[in-house]
């Protein structure tokens, strides 16, 4: 391209995408690369877009009954990579090809809103909807129910965490009581330092803050446990000592209202913040326990959304 330009030319960019900003619309002077809407196009980490040339369905064949999913994760078990499902009453095992239903004899509910929170631990899948019995399995033949064991002392749980190789469980269901402020972990072998997940002694659990405000859910980040609650969050860590476990709490950060179970993530492939919807919108958590609402600018939006819907985010 010619290096020698007319004086008071103007020179313009190329734009890869175009459209317009939902923010700043009709403002005239909107800018071109300014969009609401992108079809078929991937963000890079960068900021620059890239256009996608289509993809191919994992499996073409619909789940029994057309049921909405509310599970889905890929699973590193030793015996291969498995795909695991729930949907409508069943729970499936799904190599791309064929769907094979796994539900054995657990008694799950047939609700949309009911999103399955997916753990992989010591080559097993747990699973809870903070409402049906915990699902475990191990990547072959039926699940089960983890709880069914004796050793576990829940029916149900909010949701389930792995923090420094343990298997968490918070604001668990014991004897039809909902414990809003209760955290346990499974038991651990102190000489091999092996966890057994079936294995839930009694005195293993701790309230963060007994009869506060109700948890919603958790993630781990850092090695550290970060316990999220309808007055803010808690970063905490299983410590270990001689013969015990304690679960410590090494700080509260108040400020926001998390609202939605299933938004509390942590940025995929390089965790440098965690992620959580709130009453008044989207934050993002950083390593320091600040905390930014990322959706600020959105807040017109914001209102607009069905509030009764936000949990569900």
């Amino acid at each position: 391209m010619p290096e020698d330009i007319a004086e008071g030319t103007i020179k313009s960019q190329i734009y890869r995408a175009r459209g317009k900003n939902n923010l700043i619309y009709p403002n005239p002077l909107l800018s071109p690369e300014n969009t609401e809407t992108l079809d078929n196009i991937n963000l890079t980490e960068t900021g620059t877009a890239r256009k996608r040339f289509g993809y191919a369905k994992f499996n073409s064949s619909q789940s029994t009954g057309g049921k909405d999913f509310t599970g889905l994760a890929q699973l590193p078990f030793k015996s291969g990579t498995e795909q695991a499902e729930f949907a409508g009453t069943a729970f499936y095992e799904d190599d791309g090809a064929t769907r094979t239903a796994r539900t054995g004899s657990l008694s799950l509910t047939d609700n949309t809103d009911l999103r399955w929170r997916i753990v992989f631990l010591q080559d097993n899948m747990i699973a809870t909807n903070g409402t049906d019995e915990t699902v475990r399995w191990t990547g072959s033949g039926n699940a089960t129910d983890l709880t069914s064991s004796s050793n576990v002392p829940w029916t149900t749980c909010k949701d389930l965490v792995v923090h420094r190789n343990n298997l968490i469980a918070l604001r668990p269901t014991e004897s039809s009581v909902d414990h809003t402020t209760r955290v346990r972990w499974c038991d651990i072998n102190p000489r091999l330092y092996t966890v057994d997940i079936t294995n839930f002694p009694i005195d293993n659990r701790v309230e963060i803050y007994d009869q506060g405000a109700p948890i919603v859910g958790g993630v781990d980040f850092r090695n550290m446990l970060y316990v999220f609650k309808e007055d803010g969050f808690y970063q905490t860590q299983l410590q270990y000592d001689t013969g015990f476990l304690e679960l410590n709490i090494l700080d509260t950060v108040q400020g926001l209202e998390p609202i939605a179970i299933n938004s509390i993530t942590t940025q995929v492939g390089n965790p440098s913040f965690i992620w959580v919807v709130c009453r008044d919108g989207a934050y993002v958590v950083s390593p320091d326990n600040t905390f930014r609402r990322v959706t600020a600018p959105l807040d017109s939006d914001w209102a607009l959304l069905n509030q009764g819907r936000l949990q569900y985010a």
